[in-house]
């Protein structure tokens, strides 16, 4: 009784997120190579190359491109647009699969900024997602009660079911949702921005920009999603991201 109108789109797919991303490097060619846990500290310039910085080691490159998203202004001040924001999910018990409908499995995205994602997984579980912080996480305890509040909204008659997971991650957003497709100097690169839509943006901008890299003709994305606006700095960066943030949701009103 919570939703009102929805559009259905029939020929879409829900993707377990972690199951997709491990799938993918398995299945990376044999000229790739993945490090992970290998975070960088530092992308400094010497001479034609790039040099990269982890903790325990060193990389050298002619190119290199920075796909860490709302990240990618630490390593660079030219990817200053981008800001990085915390977003939160909380994964219920299993739930009576009479409780939750005849869809076995289905999937809610928001039509408003702030608005709250809602899934229902193969193994009769709600999946929530819903608010955001600026650059660092909130408390579990604040996290849980807006998530709560969110589903008992949706569904009044589970809310003492307990949540199994709760979690939360960065994204990197811009002022008025352009993504950041630059060459921030010869050879760096950076594709990121992708405002909540990891998946589906960020396969687009990471080809388009490896492909631009190669010297290849490559599509006007600022054509269609538009150009990131220039932002403040501290501290107006961040009273500009609370009011900002206020603003919607008020205008999500039921959807958050």
């Amino acid at each position: 009784r919570h939703y009102r109108v929805g559009l259905h789109s029939p020929d879409c797919w829900l993707v377990q997120p972690a199951a997709l991303i491990r799938g993918l490097a398995d299945a990376l060619p044999e000229n790739v190579r993945l490090h992970e846990r290998s975070a960088v500290r530092s992308v400094q310039r010497d001479g034609s190359e790039w040099v990269l910085r982890t903790d325990a080691a060193t990389v050298r490159a002619p190119r290199v491109l920075l796909a860490n998203n709302g990240w990618a202004a630490a390593l660079h001040p030219g990817a200053g647009a981008l800001t990085p924001v915390f977003t939160y999910a909380a994964l219920t018990e299993p739930v009576d699969p009479e409780a939750l409908g005849s869809d076995p499995e289905w999937g809610l995205l928001p039509a408003a900024k702030l608005g709250c994602t809602l899934r229902r997984t193969a193994d009769q579980r709600l999946l929530i997602r819903s608010r955001y912080s600026y650059r660092a996480e909130a408390s579990n305890a604040a996290v849980e009660a807006q998530l709560r509040r969110s589903l008992t909204r949706r569904w009044p008659g589970l809310a003492q079911v307990p949540f199994a997971h709760l979690w939360g991650g960065s994204t990197g957003v811009t002022l008025g949702g352009g993504p950041l497709l630059a060459e921030l100097e010869p050879g760096l690169r950076v594709a990121a921005g992708c405002n909540g839509g990891g998946v589906v943006k960020g396969t687009l901008f990471g080809d388009v920009a490896a492909r631009a890299a190669l010297g290849e003709a490559v599509p006007d994305l600022s054509a269609l999603f538009g150009e990131p606006g220039r932002v403040p700095g501290e501290p107006l960066r961040r009273i500009g991201f609370g009011l900002l943030t206020e603003l919607w949701r008020r205008q999500a009103g039921a959807e958050a």
